[in-house]
């Protein structure tokens, strides 16, 4: 039996307990919760996540029994003295089964309740089924445009905020998105193409829709005085042997190459006096044989000044900023076929081994719901085909009497900051001091995962 750690489903602010308890006394989790989450590509927004939960509630505590459009949160601790909870779900009911039930307890005492099986969408899905109607908005920066939103998604039940998780100051600040025209739309499209101005994507963490932590690479290099300069896993990546997963077959695919990414945006032109957003299309390309391009659309409200001249030419990479930085980097790294596993990354958890705090508590945190989509892993060991560095796309987390768990992964340079270039390097006070001769082992390729030095 493997567990990640104590568990709590709080619903309405009631908590249903984890472990058996004063079980069947006590609500408590029955036989587990099923959690699925995350998108195709970390390259596009996710899509909702989902969680299945089973549970029992005694018919004393009948005053429990959940409710349509309630609030869930599910719950896990990390390990230690402190109540430090994880969050692997939050979102609200969609369907109650119920169907009554008898158990008995230690002492062969029956107790009457009720054997309850729910359905639960996160804030996404939540968000994507309200339509805005108001007039429409005027030119202006990210932050407004979310106070817009909230505005416009009053009494929907969901809080869109610039504010990435775990984080003080509001993205885009000085970005600003395009007037538009909002009825019929859902907050959460508006939300989506406002944030990928920023070259952010949209997920459900902290009870609210946020812009998601920039999504770094895996590795850094790391300096230390008189040594040699090394590449290593950043912090906050897991590492996870090669005896803890459980391989299915690998497979090269052709439609997850890209050759062509398409950025949406839109321009105005103030010196020929018209102030209206014209949208208009960044097109970066490889092809090189004369074929249908398998192209990656980028749609965003970002909005951008240009002159009006007649000799016109398209907009550089440099002048969308984070979102051309975004592009550029997706198709570099996407336009080969790389290997994949084709029923995703099941880790035996029987075999991975989280006996020491501080690796489970950076285990917990990666499976949050804040870090989990876009979240880096190192599979610790040969891995013959496959990348040892991958990137969280999506993936089924199972908490029940042995928990389980799958995740569904793309190499981890297929979206993400820009690698460190020497320009980057020597730019910074920390290399200042390093030496030709400590660089022996450090190879173009080592660095192409690199965005930080430590």
């Amino acid at each position: 039996m493997v567990n990640l750690g104590k568990r709590r489903v709080i619903i309405d602010g009631k908590t249903w307990r984890g472990d058996k308890g004063n079980y069947p006394y006590e609500p408590v989790i029955y036989s587990g919760v099923k959690i699925s989450f995350g998108g195709d590509s970390c390259s596009d927004h996710p899509e909702p996540s989902t969680a299945s939960l089973s549970m029992w509630l005694p018919k004393d505590h009948a005053s429990w029994l959940p409710k349509l459009g309630q609030s869930v949160k599910v719950e896990v601790k990390s390990p230690g003295r402190y109540e430090l909870y994880y969050s692997f779900f939050y979102g609200v009911i969609d369907s109650v089964k119920l169907v009554n039930g008898v158990l008995t307890d230690d002492q062969g005492v029956e107790v009457p309740g009720y054997r309850l099986n729910i359905s639960c969408s996160d804030l996404l899905a939540v968000a994507g089924r309200s339509r805005v109607g108001a007039k429409p908005w005027p030119r202006e920066k990210i932050p407004a445009r979310v106070a817009n939103i909230n505005a416009a998604a009053s009494g929907t039940g969901v809080t869109y905020s610039a504010i990435q998780p775990f984080g003080y100051d509001p993205i885009g600040v000085n970005t600003e998105v395009r007037e538009r025209d909002v009825d019929h739309f859902s907050p959460l499209e508006l939300f989506q193409t406002t944030v990928r101005a920023e070259g952010c994507l949209a997920i459900s963490a902290q009870d609210a829709i946020r812009p998601r932590l920039e999504l770094d690479l895996p590795a850094v290099l790391v300096v230390k005085l008189g040594e040699q300069v090394t590449v290593d896993r950043a912090y906050n990546v897991p590492a996870i042997p090669t005896g803890a997963i459980e391989y299915s077959a690998m497979e090269l695919d052709a439609t997850k190459v890209v050759d062509t990414v398409k950025v949406g945006y839109y321009a105005v032109y103030p010196n020929s006096g018209d102030y209206s957003s014209h949208e208009e299309a960044l097109v970066l390309s490889s092809r090189t044989k004369k074929n249908d391009a398998t192209v990656r659309s980028i749609d965003t409200d970002h909005v951008i000044s240009r002159v009006a001249t007649t000799d016109w030419k398209p907009v550089s990479t440099a002048a969308l900023n984070a979102l051309g930085a975004t592009a550029e980097l997706a198709l570099a790294a996407q336009r080969h076929p790389r290997w994949r596993l084709a029923d995703g990354l099941q880790i035996l958890l029987s075999e991975y081994d989280l006996s020491q705090g501080q690796d489970k508590t950076l285990f917990l945190s990666f499976l949050s719901e804040e870090f989990r989509f876009g979240a880096c892993l190192y599979i610790d060991g040969e891995t013959e085909f496959l990348d040892s560095y991958q990137r969280v796309t999506s993936g089924e987390i199972v908490l029940a009497e042995s928990d389980e768990l799958t995740l569904n992964t793309e190499p981890a340079d297929y979206s993400g900051t820009a690698a460190m270039t020497i320009g980057a390097l020597t730019g910074q006070s920390a290399s200042r001091t390093i030496h030709i001769g400590q660089l022996k082992s450090i190879t173009a390729d080592s660095t192409r995962l690199v965005s930080k030095i430590y």
